[in-house]
C-alpha cells in the first residue's frame, strides 16, 4: 500500500484499565509503546494485575495483523475479501445498516481479544 492511499484497518491503542472487574481505575494517558512497562505492574487503586503478558501479546499481535493487514498488497487483498462474500457478514451479526462501508471496532483485550463494540462509521467521521 502506498503512502499516500488510505489505510484499510485504522488502530487506536492506548490507555490501561486494572483487569478487576470491581475495580474502576483506568489510565487512558498510557501510550502503546509503553505498555512493556506496564506488564505485571499492580493497580494503584486495588492492587491487581494492570497488564498482563497474555494481554500485551495478544495486543501486540492485533497490531502487527494490522499492519499486516494494511501492507498486504491489492490483489491480495482482494482474494482475502472475495473469499468471505459468501459468509455471514459483519453487518448483519451487528444490526448496521447495508450501505455501511466502514466500521468501528472496540475490542477487549483481557484475557483473549474479543468484540466489545460494532458501530457503522458516519461519513463525517471519515473525511
Amino acid at each position: 500500500m502506498s503512502k499516500d492511499q488510505e489505510e484499510r484497518i485504522q488502530l487506536t491503542c492506548s490507555g490501561l484499565k486494572c483487569d478487576n472487574e470491581s475495580c474502576d481505575y483506568e489510565n487512558p494517558t498510557v501510550k502503546v509503546e509503553d505498555y512493556k512497562e506496564w506488564i505485571d505492574k499492580p493497580c494503584p487503586k486495588c492492587g491487581e494485575n494492570l497488564l498482563t503478558q497474555e494481554d500485551f501479546d495478544n495486543t501486540m499481535v492485533v497490531i502487527e495483523m494490522t499492519k499486516m493487514f494494511n501492507d498486504m498488497p491489492e490483489d491480495m487483498f482482494q482474494l482475502i475479501t472475495d473469499a468471505s462474500k459468501d459468509k455471514k457478514s459483519i453487518l448483519d451479526d451487528y444490526d448496521l445498516p447495508p450501505d455501511t462501508e466502514r466500521v468501528n471496532i472496540k475490542l477487549d483485550m483481557h484475557k483473549g481479544v474479543k468484540i466489545k463494540e460494532v458501530t457503522a462509521v458516519k461519513k463525517a467521521e471519515e473525511e
